[in-house]
Order: C-alpha cells, then structure tokens, then sequence
C-alpha cells in the first residue's frame, strides 16, 4: 500500500509539472503571436510525429520522407521498459500530430496519461495489423520486439502509410511511394536471410534478454533466453541455463547495453565462451539486422 501511494503521489507531481508548462506555454505563444507572426509566416514548420524507440524512426523516415519530424522518445542507453516521458517531451507532445506505439512496455502506464493530456494527439498501434500467436511467449507477457523482423516491420510500415495519409491526405501518393521502396527493400533482406540461414547446421543461439523472438521465427532459429519476465535467473535457473548452453553446444552470449551482463557473464565463464554486444534499438533497422545476422552466423559456425 506504501509503494501504491508514493507511486500515485508521484504522478500526480508528475502530472502538474506538465500542465504548468502547458499553461505558461500557452500563455507565452498569446503573447507573443502577433511579433513572431511574420516569422512564421516565412517558416518551413514540418508536422511533428512522436516514436517511441529509434528503429521506428528509421520506418516514418523511410515512409514521410522529409515531410514530418520524426521525435524518439526513449534516448539512446535508456531502456524500453523502464522509461519515462520527460516533462520537456510530453510538452512537445502538445505540438505534434501523432505517436506510433509499438508496445514495449513503458507505453501501458504512460499511453493513457498521455492520451489525457493530449487529446489532439493521434495514437497509432502499430501493431494493430499483425496476428501475434494466441499463446504469449515471454513468461505469459506477449514478446514486443517486432521491430527486428523484416515480415513484421513490413507489417508496420502499411499501418504508418495509412495514418499519415488519414492525417495528410493530400500527401498520400509520396507516403504509398516511399511505404512501397520500403517495403521492397525488407523483402529483399528477408530473401537474403532467408537463404544465409537454410545451411545452418545448429540452429540455436543464447541471448540475456529475449529480443530475437520474432526474428528467430522467421528463420527457423531457436533462441535460449537467460532472462525470465524481465528478471535475472537464480542459482538453480542458472544451473540449467548454462547446461542448456553446453548440450546445444553454445559458445557465444549475446547481450544489449541497456541490461545487465553479469548473469550473462557467469554463463560464459561457465562454457568457457564469450559475451557479444548486439544492439537491437539501433535507428537504422535494415542495417542493424544484417548485423545481427552477422553475428548469429558467426556464433552458430
């Protein structure tokens, strides 16, 4: 009970912050419309959309082109499931058109406070077009990183050329012309894995945080997760962990640099193998998947 009130306390604080800066922003633009009214007039001023995480940015940029300007809300290092909207980024929330959601999971406590504050805004669900299996597969939580499937990205490009052409209209064959010159390039990197991963011989990998769910789907791969629900494995778990590893013949762990590496660490010391930085919240999605392919193939040689 402790804990639930310190917590409502909080957002509430929280909450009157941003409805202060709301107000004295408002105030200000009152006052000084009429002097910057000129200026305005001659500016340039691209619509604001909101991402949460930079991969996205990466699939607005590729569809808009260079009509909008794409804002992420969780910075490089911070992590997804921890974050929360600064003050400064939910005042900046006031001046954009929408936010494309993608479902990690900062965005279940914040999307309704969000909503509230602004109602202008339009929330999009970039998920909403694709038909996740009926049994969730991390630890009774559905897995969130569809953004590291080429299949599942082409997906979310067609539900952001959609909302952006509800929004702008008027934009809309720039918006289907760049959503289709994307759309084509995910399906020539899905070929192109497609094809590096049928010669694979073994075909598991192990990972700390469980981020390759989809992508190991799409190429027939197992991934080995040492992370449960978002918490570390204990002694026992990690005994098992580490003999999965050695029957699978597992030398390589991979990790991200927003989690902690010490569980993943013991492991490799245990197989005497090693640990390898993947980074899966990497802006440029195409790039960054062949990378991580790269490094899979590399470790399952």
């Amino acid at each position: 009970m402790l804990r639930y009130n310190i917590t409502e306390q909080r957002e509430r604080r929280f909450d009157m912050v941003v409805r202060f800066f709301l107000t004295r922003r408002a105030a200000l633009l009152g006052l000084g419309a009429l002097a910057l009214a000129p200026v305005c007039a001659r500016a340039q001023v691209r619509p604001t959309v909101f991402v949460s995480i930079r991969p996205q940015k990466s699939f607005v940029d590729r569809i808009a082109g260079d009509f909008v300007q794409v804002e992420v809300m969780v910075p490089p290092g911070a992590s997804p499931a921890t974050y929360e909207p600064s003050p400064r980024q939910m005042l900046a929330l006031a001046d954009a058109v929408a936010w494309f959601r993608i479902g990690v999971p900062f965005e279940k406590t914040w999307a309704p406070r969000i909503a509230a504050n602004h109602p202008q805004l339009e929330i999009v669900d970039t998920r909403q077009s694709i038909a996740f299996p009926p049994a969730p597969a991390n630890g009774g939580k559905r897995n969130p990183h569809i953004w590291l499937s080429p299949r599942l990205v082409q997906r979310q490009s067609e539900s952001i050329r959609d909302a952006l052409s509800n929004l702008f209209p008027e934009q809309a064959q720039q918006f289907a012309a760049g959503q289709a010159a994307f759309a084509a390039d995910l399906a020539a990197l899905d070929a192109e894995l497609t094809s590096r991963f049928a010669g694979v011989q073994n075909r598991r990998f192990m990972i700390y945080h469980p981020a390759l769910y989809y992508f190991a789907q799409d190429y027939e791969l197992e991934q080995i997760a040492i992370e449960a629900d978002g918490q570390e494995p204990g002694p026992a778990s990690l005994a098992r962990i580490i003999e999965a590893a050695r029957a699978a013949d597992i030398h390589v762990i991979f990790v991200q640099q927003e989690f902690s590496q010490s569980a993943a660490q013991a492991v490799a010391r245990e197989i005497d193998g090693e640990v390898v930085t993947l980074a899966p919240l990497a802006e440029n999605m195409l790039e960054n998947t062949r990378d991580i392919a790269d490094a899979l193939l590399r470790a399952m040689k």
